[in-house]
């Protein structure tokens, strides 16, 4: 009973349940703090890139524009509005493209996040399990050496004992 309450003993100064539970709440919120990252990074790529696009697009027919409309002050007004509204109509297009495609793309992101999440859980899993069973290994060496220091320490008292001359019999003076 006593060994086994120091074997608990030993286990709980092993494995501090108040530090165990710090450093899951620590893996958790690092886990979360990524999720977050790989959201925000995610939503900063699709920005940038509706942005450098919906530019480089509005460039373009910024130019077409132009082009078009000292046409349309040489032919008319008609060509202007024509142009114009084609222009934005396209403009509005590639923005919707846009909107469409980012909650798709995040959304593959976060599933893609989850999927290593569940991957790793059985290497973590294993790491445990053989990070405790070195440990009990180790601990069960350690009481088989104590156990032979004791029976050493007991085999010495033992021959102390019988070299004494109050421990032998023999006439009394």
């Amino acid at each position: 009973p006593e060994s086994a309450g120091g074997m608990q003993k030993m286990l709980q100064e092993a494995f501090p349940l108040d530090k165990m539970q710090t450093g899951l709440g620590a893996a958790s919120k690092w886990m979360s703090w990524g999720l977050n990252k790989v959201a925000e990074t995610a939503t900063k790529i699709g920005e940038d890139i509706a942005n450098s696009e919906v530019v480089k697009e509005t460039e373009r027919h910024a130019d077409t524009l132009i082009q078009r409309t000292e046409q349309a002050l040489a032919t008319g007004a008609s060509e202007v509005a024509k142009a114009t509204e084609t222009g934005a109509a396209v403009f509005r297009e590639s923005i919707q493209k846009i909107e469409q495609e980012l909650p798709t793309a995040i959304h593959d992101v976060e599933e893609k996040t989850n999927e290593l999440i569940e991957q790793a859980k059985p290497k973590v899993k294993e790491a445990q399990e053989s990070a405790k069973r070195s440990f009990f290994g180790a601990m069960s060496s350690a009481a088989r050496t104590a156990i032979w220091f004791q029976s050493l320490g007991h085999a010495a008292s033992d021959s102390e004992e019988d070299r004494s001359p109050s421990a032998s019999p023999g006439p009394d003076p």
